[in-house]
């Protein structure tokens, strides 16, 4: 008789899964030390998963869903401006870019092609109504000028998550390549405020920004 899965065990060899690969990469991890981080044994884990390729997909789904969660709330505050909502996304990026770890810069890697492609088109398909529905409130206050915000929207996304591996441009740094996704945000919006990333960046450039933990 095939054992009964367990939805909470599965859940926990994931997270023990994107723990093992967020410090050590996919390459180096192995599939005992996912299992030993579960607190289960070894065998425990081909129950819930084939092989370790396998629960890669599983661990960048979780990582998506993180990042598209935090955008929505942010999308969702009936509290703040679109201005303010965009700076919070353009802070989270920044907080996720800044020291990525292992696994983010292999899943850049042209070996993972094909799983980067799939993650970059799910996530253009569920960060596009958020990033939209912000676009549009920004157009009705005023503050950003754009005729068609799901165009826009898509443009931007597609930025953030191009669905071929890209690598950053020889010859810029961190803080450059800040100073480069800020002004194209700034432009592609239509933001009236010329200033208004002019905080995050100074952040930046003093390395005050904290990494965002995608547990």
């Amino acid at each position: 008789m095939a054992r009964k899965k367990s939805p909470e065990r599965r859940f926990n060899l994931i997270e023990a899964a994107v723990k093992v690969f967020g410090e050590k990469g996919y390459s180096k991890a192995t599939v005992s030390e996912i299992a030993r981080e579960a607190g289960v044994a070894q065998g425990t884990f081909y129950i819930y998963f084939e092989s370790k390729e396998d629960v890669l997909d599983t661990v960048a789904e979780h990582v998506l869903q993180h990042i598209v969660g935090s955008v929505t709330d942010i999308s969702e505050s009936p509290d703040k401006t679109a201005v303010e909502k965009v700076r919070e996304i353009i802070r989270a990026w920044l907080e996720l870019g800044s020291a990525p770890g292992p696994l983010i810069e292999e899943l850049h890697n042209s070996r993972y092609a094909p799983l980067h492609d799939h993650m970059a088109r799910k996530a253009i398909e569920m960060m596009l109504p958020p990033l939209t529905e912000i676009i549009r409130q920004g157009v009705s206050e005023g503050s950003m000028d754009v005729l068609y915000p799901e165009v826009t929207a898509l443009h931007w996304v597609s930025v953030d998550f191009p669905t071929e591996p890209m690598s950053a441009p020889v010859g810029l740094d961190f803080d450059q390549l800040v100073e480069a996704y800020a002004d194209y945000v700034q432009r592609l919006l239509g933001l009236k405020d010329q200033q208004i990333f002019e905080g995050l960046l100074a952040e930046v450039k003093k390395g005050d920004l904290k990494q965002r933990n995608l547990d």
